[in-house]
């Protein structure tokens, strides 16, 4: 079977490669606001102490130690079984996952995600096809910032169910955190013994056996999950048939074509939601709301530490605050029967997007133009309206922004 490496040109929805001298106009802008504290700790990761880091490292440390005397048994799926598995077996049409990059240039502002793909000989079969239109674009955390593109995504096709994940990334390694995750959750799920019997089982197991495996992984490449992890959230569908499963903050949502409202989203996990709220302070946690100017923020800490400072309360990784009542369970739906014959889409996001877009705001806007203009124009105004909303709101921060949409219904045709 084939492999390849490609840049998603053909594919993605930014349809080319964004312009690092358009950064200016497009994702960048000179700091209007006067704020309390830099912009990046406003929506984005904290920054550790000297002190607290070493803290970390303990704890890293410790957890190495645990693995090595054996009190915590971890395993792992290798990365070669992992490409075999993609490439021979039988029930996969198609697999593709983001590019863990080294290249420094990947890491410019505005650059696409580059894509591995497995058994996609045409890459504009993912558009002609399965109608599936993908875009991860690297954001900007201040002037000159060559820091990772922490999202990643995948699509798989296997046994007729479309399974697409997307996964966003924090801390200083939240990068190796999701480019692992979003593979091996799919792999768990493909090879899942419950598969076609329990499928919601399924997907928690794969959910679980990704955490552990990330675990194991960071420990054996020395990679930090102290202070390091992803959200996630994935959508599967056959049919009339779909399923969706998350953790933290990247969303799925649902709409038909000719109308405007939405018809499913998931549930983002944020420290201020009741429940969540109810499960990190009954566990020990520490929910404190920060204030930067006319912006406030909920962050979980450790109790009595300045670490790590979480948005979400739901993650892969992150394992200072897993005593905490920080989980890796996913929140499952399904199985939820589409409409097939009002033509149904999906747009499956980091929060990137949906930081300042609204579920129903993207719904209306894509039915008011799905009738005029091809999807993969509709999603790059998506992206570019990201962009434009991150610009107006954190001046230099902008967020990496990953899209995927793709029409149900025209895709079983």
């Amino acid at each position: 079977m084939e492999r390849s490496n490609m840049r998603n040109q053909t594919v993605a929805v930014a349809g080319r490669q964004f312009n690092p001298l358009e950064q200016d106009e497009s994702v960048l802008r000179k700091g209007e606001r006067s704020n309390t504290l830099p912009t990046s700790f406003r929506r984005g990761d904290l920054e550790i102490k000297e002190a607290d880091l070493k803290d970390l490292e303990q704890r890293q440390a410790a957890l190495k130690g645990r693995q090595r005397r054996g009190s915590i048994n971890l395993t792992k799926v290798d990365e070669k079984d992992m490409a075999h598995y993609w490439e021979e077996c039988k029930d996969i049409d198609l697999h593709l996952h983001g590019k863990l990059s080294a290249i420094q240039s990947d890491n410019v502002p505005g650059a696409e995600r580059e894509a591995v793909l497995y058994k996609l000989k045409e890459p504009k079969l993912l558009q002609e096809k399965y109608k599936f239109i993908y875009s991860c674009v690297k954001g900007a955390k201040g002037y000159n910032d060559t820091t990772p593109n922490q999202d990643n995504f995948s699509y798989t096709v296997f046994q007729g169910w479309d399974i697409i994940i997307i996964m966003d990334g924090h801390g200083p390694c939240g990068h190796r955190v999701s480019a692992r995750c979003v593979q091996t959750i799919a792999f768990y799920l493909c090879t899942n013994l419950k598969w076609g019997k329990d499928m919601k089982g399924a997907m928690k197991d794969a959910f679980a056996k990704a955490s552990e495996d990330v675990l194991a992984y960071a420990i054996e490449n020395d990679i930090d999950v102290q202070a390091s992890g992803s959200t996630c959230v994935m959508y599967m569908h056959n049919g009339e048939q779909y399923y969706t499963a998350n953790v933290g903050d990247s969303r799925a949502v649902i709409g038909y074509e000719g109308e405007k409202e939405v018809v499913f989203e998931t549930a983002d996990h944020k420290p201020n939601s009741p429940e969540e709220k109810k499960r990190i302070e009954a566990n020990g946690g520490e929910i404190r709301t920060l204030r930067y100017d006319d912006f406030t923020v909920d962050r979980i800490f450790v109790k009595g530490c300045d670490y790590p400072g979480l948005c979400m309360s739901r993650s892969f990784g992150d394992e200072c605050v897993k005593g905490c009542g920080v989980t890796s369970e996913p929140e499952v739906t399904g199985p939820t029967k589409l409409d097939l014959s009002r033509n149904p889409f999906l747009v499956i996001a980091s929060d990137g997007v949906w930081e300042f877009i609204e579920s129903a705001w993207c719904v209306k806007a894509i039915v008011k133009k799905l009738s005029q203009e091809p999807a993969e124009r509709i999603m790059q105004k998506l992206s570019k309206e990201a962009r434009r909303r991150w610009k107006q709101e954190e001046g230099e921060y902008c967020d990496d922004i990953t899209v995927c949409f793709m029409q149900m219904n025209r895709h079983m045709k």
